[in-house]
């Protein structure tokens, strides 16, 4: 499914199938819609898409002994990937129909 397709599913659930850009009713019945709000949706749900998979692919910073000294070698910027996914996670917890997702840091090691 497309994500205009999951939109339309999610704003009207009185649809129960779609062809192409047409929606139906359970008796088959054509359902109208209000396509700019179907296409903001879409919108919205791929920014919270995108900061979630970019949280997960950063997950593993979040683990205490990867920035711990003792341990050789060890993750010295720790705190950029705090801040950068505390941006990532407003995205992601308010998306936008617009994200700037800020840049992800560089891994440090030391």
């Amino acid at each position: 499914m497309s994500a205009f397709t999951d939109a339309i599913y999610k704003l009207y659930p009185q649809v129960v199938r779609t062809t192409g850009d047409i929606a139906y009713d359970v008796d088959g019945n054509e359902m109208p819609y209000d396509s700019a709000a179907v296409q903001n949706q879409a919108l919205l749900d791929q920014c919270k898409t995108t900061a979630s998979a970019l949280l997960y692919d950063t997950d593993w910073t979040t683990i205490a002994d990867v920035a711990n000294p003792v341990n050789s070698p060890y993750l010295s910027n720790q705190a950029d990937f705090i801040i950068y996914r505390n941006q990532v996670r407003k995205l992601a917890v308010t998306p936008v129909a617009d994200p700037v997702f800020p840049p992800k840091p560089d891994q440090v090691w030391k």
